[in-house]
C-alpha cells in the first residue's frame, strides 16, 4: 500500500488526509498514545469555546525567538 508494507493482523485506518498503517504489535502503544492525544485536544477545545485559553506560552517563545508581540 503505497510502498508500506502491510502484514496479516495490521491495522489499516484511513481517512480523507491519507492511510495509516499500525503493526500488531505496536497497536497498544498506539492506543493508548492516541488516547492521550484526544483527552488533551478535548480539552484545549473546551477552552477555547470557553474563551478561558492561555496561549500566553506563545508570546513568550515569540520573544524568546526575538519577535515584537
Amino acid at each position: 500500500m503505497g510502498g508500506i508494507p502491510v502484514n496479516p493482523g495490521d491495522i489499516v485506518v484511513g481517512d480523507a488526509d491519507g492511510l495509516v498503517v499500525v503493526p500488531q504489535e505496536h497497536a497498544e502503544t498506539v492506543l493508548a498514545s492516541a488516547k492521550a492525544i484526544l483527552v488533551k485536544e478535548t480539552n484545549s477545545m473546551k477552552q477555547i469555546k470557553a474563551g478561558t485559553v492561555d496561549r500566553s506560552w506563545v508570546d513568550k517563545a515569540l520573544k524568546e525567538k526575538g519577535y515584537k508581540v
